[in-house]
């Protein structure tokens, strides 16, 4: 997989993944200098496949 179509693919997860939006914004034009920021990410987006946000449905309504 080249290194443009991984960026592509952590800009589209950003719109679930709000904490890698300011991360990811700076690789718009992807570089072989940007590869070690883009492995740390996918590093972290690996160890964090648990968390996130739970939202609570409420029956009532106004």
């Amino acid at each position: 997989m080249k290194l443009r179509q991984i960026v592509g693919i952590l800009i589209y997860l950003t719109v679930t993944r709000s904490e890698i939006c300011y991360s990811v914004n700076f690789m718009h034009s992807p570089t072989t200098s940007r590869l070690g920021a883009t492995k740390m990410i996918l590093r972290y987006v690996k160890r964090s496949l648990s968390h996130g946000l739970w939202y609570k449905m409420c029956a009532t309504f106004y």
